[in-house]
């Protein structure tokens, strides 16, 4: 569920997300040449300076002609390796195609890319700095170039960065993995220094304050202009050269940090690691007679693989054994913990640097909920408002256990006991969503709400990275080609994200830039074989679900296309970014739109709605305290990265992550903290959500309204003039102010109450 967000000056720093990068062409002296008057800068830009079409071969055939009229075939597709060479392709890359569309076919080509991309920020930089009105005809000309060409920079860091993201994240092939790595993080420093460029904002600051020039643009051109003034601010702009070092050092030094955390979150929960930490189990014990597949020896003694930890919660009835189990899967190893301690250390000391109290004040000031104050007490308030529905959970876990005493280590066990409580179906649910009918379920979906297939592409030899890895064209009935979202979906060793959707490439509608993201799962099918093809790949719902929300994530890209990249598809608010892929799941919780496909793999009947109803039976059964464990997250986030570090008033001493959490849960949740854990050492999200974890319930506040109050009632949810409304409003981008969005869309403000209804 990683998206990429507002955050970062001339470039939003992301994580788990992408803008593919390119491989720029070379200027001549002739075109050095107009640099110092810009007779026509957006064909400087286009001609060359940058032509995305140039680089990215994303060549549709044909692409405002679909005569298709059935969804794609793909049951044949959609598998874990190459597509047959016969498959029937309405769409192709060029040939020429490098990987995900870049001219990268060897280590070498990297270096080549970031030499490139340099040079180019450098020749905008100096071309803005040059600039004089004089120069121009107007001043709504002078205004629009330096826009332009300062949305250009923008453009050409996040080509560049989020190429590099997305391969360090997700390309098996551990060369091509480190390399990414490490021009990411030698241009993260010229990022850094272009921020704090005293000089470029100065000069983009001047256009913002001079009134006359700034009534020549329109109100979308404002907001951009606006926001990167303000974004290079945020990030040490009007600072002197001195302190501009010591930012710049302390940006670098977060996002090494932000990126060895989760490396080191991922290594710690790799069996093959050599810092695992396992329980020392007696072999003979009955919790492991079901299976050695639990186990494995090493100097004669037996462990347990952390990855079955939550197997064996589940199933364990001994309660000391339980506890033990818990205490080792909710461990973090030393590493784990310093580095933490560390990077909210320098978070909060690069805040200091620009005059805000803390991490949380610099991070917020921008996003909907504008302080940590506002983030406490949303989260408090909601704690609040669940309390009635938490403690009737918690009723039934007593009555199960008979015992008033409920510990965290007990919750695995005792719910899945309440669950299988509950009448279910003699039938396996996993039966009714066969990957295949789930994609042809997205395709139909898509095509009834916002009139757009959803056609696959042959990828060029070069192009892909696995051989599971598939792309998909979106095209509008009558608008055409409106961008590409490649697929990856089945996990791998190699693959160090779970769900998440990578904004490869935003689009800039002023130079045909079209945009590009990747649909990224880490599912685990159950793998069966069928009459009609060698294998069916059979899906949970909850894996449903997390496909429905990376799409949301996907379509947001692909829709929120403005003339500017700064403002283009997920480059808005963190607290507002998860608010279109919540919004999307619930399209796979409503029976109406699984009965168009949910259908048995061999039978071809539809699901029954008694496996529905014992779907959300179990949904609901224990929500608030899954919606509690997400306020507790939340809190401790916020409270992290509210001034760091925490001293105790009484010793005087330095307070630990795991301490301070125990603490929080002390006071605000109703089941108090495990001891001997060390759970913030685990959260992956402090690399990349630092003080905005709230936002993924701040903004189902927001996707729940409108689903209940738009969506819901109506006979058919897939309705077009409802998904036009959800496209055009919702869907923007950037250019509007996300909490102008949502109040215009809602027709009235975000209201808590809908986001209860999942209770009823």
């Amino acid at each position: 569920m990683k998206q990429s967000f507002r955050t970062s000056g001339l470039v939003r720093f992301s994580y788990h997300h992408t803008m593919i990068g390119s491989n720029f062409s070379k200027i001549n002296k002739n075109v050095l040449q107009h640099h110092d008057t810009f007779c026509n800068v957006k064909t400087l830009i286009k001609n060359y300076l940058f032509n995305p079409l140039q680089y990215f071969s994303y060549r549709a055939y044909n692409p405002k002609n679909t005569n298709r009229t059935t969804a794609p075939n793909f049951e044949v597709l959609l598998t874990e390796n190459e597509p047959p060479a016969n498959f029937a392709y309405q769409h192709t890359s060029d040939p020429s195609t490098g990987l995900i569309g870049l001219n990268i076919k060897s280590l070498e080509d990297f270096e080549v890319l970031m030499r490139n991309a340099h040079k180019r920020c450098d020749d905008l930089r100096n071309s803005i700095v040059k600039l004089k009105e004089e120069d121009c005809t107007s001043k709504k000309e002078y205004a629009e170039k330096i826009l332009d060409m300062s949305d250009e920079i923008s453009n050409q860091l996040c080509l560049f960065l989020d190429a590099m993201e997305f391969i360090r994240c997700v390309d098996p092939r551990t060369g091509f993995r480190q390399k990414a790595d490490a021009v990411h993080t030698e241009f993260s420093q010229y990022l850094h220094k272009l921020n704090t460029d005293v000089v470029l904002h100065q000069k983009i600051l001047s256009v913002v304050k001079d009134k006359s020039l700034v009534e020549t643009l329109d109100q979308v051109q404002e907001r951009c202009l606006r926001l990167l003034q303000e974004d290079m601010e945020k990030h040490g702009g009007v600072h002197q050269q001195k302190e501009e070092d010591k930012t710049v050092q302390l940006r670098s030094y977060m996002d090494t940090l932000s990126y060895l955390f989760s490396e080191s979150v991922s290594k710690y929960n790799n069996l093959e690691s050599n810092d695992m930490k396992f329980i020392e189990v007696n072999p003979g014990d009955v919790l492991f007679k079901k299976g050695a597949k639990y186990l494995f020896k090493s100097d004669d003694k037996y462990y347990v693989n952390p990855i079955y930890y939550t197997n064996l919660l589940v199933n364990q009835k001994d309660e000391a054994t339980r506890k033990m189990i818990y205490q080792a899967k909710f461990s973090s190893s030393e590493t784990n913990l310093s580095i933490l301690d560390e990077l909210l250390t320098a978070r909060d000391a690069f805040a200091k640097e620009l005059s805000y109290p803390s991490y949380a004040h610099w991070f917020l000031h921008d996003q909907c909920a504008r302080t940590p104050e506002n983030v406490i007490k949303f989260l408090t308030d909601l704690s609040k408002s669940i309390k009635p529905k938490v403690e009737q959970e918690l009723k039934i876990l007593r009555e199960i256990k008979k015992s008033d005493d409920i510990y965290e280590w007990d919750l695995y066990h005792l719910r899945s006991i309440a669950i299988q409580r509950i009448e279910s179906p003699s039938v396996f649910v996993s039966d009714y969503f066969p990957l295949h009918k789930v994609m042809e379920g997205i395709y139909n979906i898509c095509l009834s709400l916002f009139g757009v297939h959803l056609e696959p592409m042959k990828l060029s030899p070069d192009e892909s990275y696995h051989s599971s890895v598939r792309k998909l064209a979106v095209v509008h009935e009558t608008e055409g080609l409106l961008g590409y979202i490649y697929l990856d979906l089945f996990s791998r060793e190699s693959k160090n994200v779970e769900a998440a959707n990578f904004s490869i490439r935003c689009g800039k509608t002023t130079i045909n830039q079209k945009p590009v993201t990747a649909l990224v799962c880490n599912i685990d099918p159950t793998v069966v074989d069928n009459f009609s093809a060698d294998r069916v790949y059979l899906l949970s719902h909850s894996e449903v679900t997390t496909i429905f929300h990376e799409l949301g994530h996907s379509l947001h890209v692909i829709f929120g296309q403005t003339p500017y990249q700064n403002l283009s598809g997920t480059r808005t608010s963190i607290d507002f970014v998860e608010t279109p892929s919540q919004f999307m799941e619930h399209f796979a919780w409503d029976y109406r739109v699984l009965q168009t496909f949910a259908r048995h793999y061999k039978t071809d009947e539809p699901l029954p709605l008694s496996q529905f109803e014992y779907l959300k039976k179990r949904k609901q059964m224990f929500t608030g305290l899954d919606v509690e464990e997400q306020i507790m997250f939340g809190l401790m986030d916020i409270t992290f990265h509210s001034g760091w570090p925490i001293i105790d008033p009484v010793t005087r001493t330095k307070k630990s992550t795991s301490q301070v959490f125990a603490e929080l849960k002390q006071k605000y949740a109703s089941i108090p903290c495990c001891e001997g854990t060390s759970y913030p050492g685990q959260f992956i999200h402090f690399s990349n959500y630092g003080a905005g974890y709230y936002s993924y319930l701040y903004s189902k506040v927001f996707a729940d309204h409108m689903w209940y109050k738009f969506y819901h009632p109506l006979e058919n949810p897939l309705n077009r003039e409802a998904g036009e409304k959800f496209r055009k409003e919702a869907l923007c981008g950037g250019s509007k102010d996300p909490t102008l969005i949502v109040r215009d869309m809602l027709g009235e403000e975000p209201n808590p109450s809908y986001f209860l209804k999942q209770f009823d």
